[in-house]
Formats: structure tokens, C-alpha cells, sequence
């Protein structure tokens, strides 16, 4: 089915057709893959390069389902933010519980905003973040997992995913994290 044909017809349907899309799409096994590519370089050399597949947070997966199919309000989101965490996340990671275990102290981190994304969906139905680049400006803690969140900083941020690295990675002085993410319908 193309976007165009899907847009009309959720457009104006009622809560009970609603329904019955939803399970028509779990039925027909569309699924949400969301993957980072993360590059660990030490004086401009790719030390280590890992792909790495994603979590929908649980809070992202109500965030989501409530905006699409109940007719909850969405914000006005117009980015979203990498952050890195010295935990190993997973679905129940919520971008508020998760600030506690966030790199932050670190000199020179702050989270990454992400205003734009690269939209494919002639061929793969895939949006794709710019690379961001997270630089330490001292010895940072182990990095062992990186989250999408909806605001720079602060106690009501909602986590959207979540991405275990399979190896923490320590970053020296200098050290850059690179990071390329793309969010798939398959």
C-alpha cells in the first residue's frame, strides 16, 4: 500500500476503523527497525565500528500508538536529541529515568539535537539522521548505550528508543563518537 493511499484512509476514519487498521498492520507484520551506526575515532582513526539495532522504548511505542491511533495531541516536536548513557538500556528506558544514568558532568558533553531527517521512501521507507559527532573534552565514563529523547535536558524528557552498544566504549580526551541513525518500516 503507498503513504498516499494509507494517509486517506485514516483520514477521518473513526475510532473503531482506527482499530481495525491497527491490527491489519500487526497482522501484516510492519515493523519499526531502527539502527545506528556508531564509529569510535582516536586521532582520526576508526578505532571501532559497531551496527547496532534499537529498542522502541515502551514510552516511545505509547507515544507513537497514542498519537496515530487515540487521538492524543502530539507536541509540537520539532527535534529530537542523542544523548549517551554509562547504562545498558532497554525497552522500559524512559528518557526521564534514564537522565540519572546519563554521561552528563562529563566535560564537554550535551546532548546532540537532531533537527532534520533524510526521507527515502521510494525505495526503503526509511528516515535517516545526519551524522552527529559527540567529542570528549576529558576521559569520559564508559559509554554503553545511546538514547533518542525529545528535549536537551530536564525531568520531563520522553525517550522515543534506545540503543545498546555491544561493547562500552571509553572515550579519551579528544575522542569522538560518530553516530548515523535510521528509523525503517519493514
Amino acid at each position: 500500500m503507498s503513504m498516499r493511499r494509507f494517509e486517506d484512509l485514516i483520514r477521518g476514519a473513526s475510532r473503531k476503523e482506527l482499530e481495525a487498521i491497527a491490527a491489519d498492520l500487526y497482522c501484516s507484520k510492519i515493523a519499526w527497525k531502527g539502527v545506528a551506526d556508531v564509529q569510535h575515532m582516536r586521532g582520526g582513526k576508526c578505532i571501532y565500528r559497531e551496527e547496532e539495532h534499537n529498542a522502541l522504548a515502551l514510552e516511545g511505542a505509547n507515544y507513537m500508538l497514542g498519537v496515530f491511533f487515540n487521538a492524543v495531541a502530539a507536541p509540537a516536536q520539532t527535534a529530537w536529541y542523542e544523548a549517551l548513557y554509562t547504562v545498558t538500556p532497554g525497552t522500559s528506558y524512559t528518557g526521564a529515568g534514564a537522565a540519572t544514568n546519563e554521561l552528563s558532568g562529563a566535560t564537554g558533553y550535551a546532548r546532540i539535537q537532531i533537527t532534520t531527517w533524510t526521507l527515502s521512501q521510494v525505495t526503503n521507507w526509511r528516515v535517516t539522521t545526519p551524522q552527529v559527532t559527540f567529542t570528549a573534552g576529558g576521559t569520559w565514563a564508559a559509554v554503553q548505550g545511546i538514547g533518542f529523547v525529545n528535549a536537551a535536558s530536564g525531568a520531563g524528557t520522553k525517550g522515543l528508543s534506545a540503543i545498546a552498544l555491544s561493547a562500552p566504549r571509553t572515550l579519551l580526551i579528544n575522542d569522538q563518537l560518530l553516530i548515523t541513525y535510521y528509523i525503517q518500516l519493514s
